[in-house]
């Protein structure tokens, strides 16, 4: 019997209004149920020998949304800290190198933005600091510990503030060049008269989140907020939902389309093969009759928002076509859909083939169908005709369906 999929559970960072820092993520965490405990011994772990770390976790208030509040106390020599050594210290390998992924890019960050080499700490603002090794190690921890390392993960747009902010280097509009950098190809708002996002909120967004959304189609859950510091009437926290996608669920992606009268076979072969590769949902050609009577193709690329300028750049390049036409915000709805494996027997041997299977909303199987390649591949191993070896297939599915 094929069943449906069980249902896929989603982590939306929303951080589209205030933001994201280290110690909002992990309040968020934490409101979520991630056990203190855990997450304070692991930071104690990593700062031994450094200075004692005290994490003081608070229900607070913001905008009369209720909201945990994360405050380190730190008392030690106040000296700069090699945190890989220190990040070393924990035992769980998924939390150690996560958060060496987290320190190199902000190290990069800040190699960059003040022209330094990337062991060169006297320039780096957030490499070396005991709240920022806290931050790392707290947030990571909590996720782990909550089972997110694994699960869908994406972002709404990263809200980054306004204004200006002194710290060690001087004065410096907001956000942080190192933030700047870190979000550089990710979509975000500028605004306000506060710093929103942090290097250290950054560098964790990218590292845990897998795609950056601007709608998106769920059944929530659960929800916890991490408080930042108190802004009065404006929410200054980040949210964090848990859910699960809808069986029929919907999205929201751009469409991209231009016509062409001068292109060779060849040119739009590896047009459609580079689309692909880099990253469009799908690429199609269809044939059109074109302005003085002149057969050309139309050229249709669906992507998400995020990728939108980019493969645009990618089309007109490699089609010479002189421009595009851009549809944004399309909305699109997906099937639950799963890959099975099964096995027939066919001249003489045992062959597997991965089947696509479509889902209703009730669970029911409203399309089945057995990947092309696979039957290819039966067809030349056995030198049966590919009618025999679909219908041979398509077969064994309805007799799983049916419980045979």
């Amino acid at each position: 019997m094929i069943n449906p999929p069980a249902d896929d559970e989603l982590v939306l960072i929303d951080c589209h209004h205030a933001g994201i820092s280290g110690d909002m993520l992990l309040g968020a965490l934490i409101d979520l149920g991630a056990d203190e405990k855990v997450v304070s011994g692991n930071i104690d772990d990593c700062s031994e020998g450094h200075g004692q770390v005290r994490m003081k976790v608070d229900r607070v208030a913001r905008a009369s949304i209720s909201c945990r509040k994360v405050d380190f106390e730190i008392s030690g020599s106040g000296e700069e800290i090699n945190m890989e050594s220190c990040i070393q210290k924990v035992d769980d390998l998924w939390i150690r190198d996560r958060g060496l992924e987290v320190i190199e890019t902000l190290r990069r960050a800040e190699s960059t933005v003040h022209g330094t080499e990337t062991r060169d700490h006297h320039h780096l603002h957030e490499v070396g600091r005991l709240d920022a090794l806290a931050d790392i190690v707290g947030c990571l921890s909590a996720w782990k510990d909550l089972g997110f390392d694994g699960k869908r993960v994406e972002s709404t747009r990263v809200a980054l503030g306004g204004g200006r902010v002194n710290f060690s280097h001087g004065d410096f509009p907001v956000p942080a060049p190192a933030t700047l950098e870190i979000l550089k190809g990710c979509p975000v708002t500028f605004g306000g008269n506060r710093e929103l996002t942090t290097p250290t909120g950054a560098a964790l967004l990218v590292s845990l989140v897998g795609s950056f959304v601007d709608d998106i189609d769920m059944i929530p859950t659960r929800t916890g907020w991490g408080a930042g510091q108190d802004a009065g009437e404006f929410l200054n926290a980040t949210r964090i939902v848990v859910g699960r996608l809808n069986p029929e669920s919907r999205d929201m992606v751009d469409i991209l389309e231009t016509n062409i009268d001068d292109a060779t076979p060849e040119t739009l072969g590896y047009s459609i093969e580079k689309l692909m590769s880099e990253g469009a949902l799908d690429v199609s050609i269809m044939p059109s009759i074109m302005k003085k009577g002149r057969p050309g193709q139309l050229v249709r690329v669906i992507c998400r928002s995020a990728d939108t300028d980019r493969l645009c750049n990618i089309l007109l390049r490699e089609t010479g076509s002189l421009g595009a036409r851009i549809q944004r915000g399309v909305e699109r709805r997906k099937s639950r859909r799963t890959v099975e494996q099964i096995s027939i027997e066919m001249g003489g041997g045992t062959h597997d083939v991965r089947v696509k299977v479509a889902f209703g909303q009730n669970g029911e199987i409203i399309k089945a169908k057995p990947e092309y390649s696979d039957v290819l591949r039966i067809c030349r191993e056995t030198g049966i005709g590919f009618p025999e070896v679909h219908r041979k297939i398509m077969g064994k599915i309805d007799g799983q369906n049916r419980g045979d």
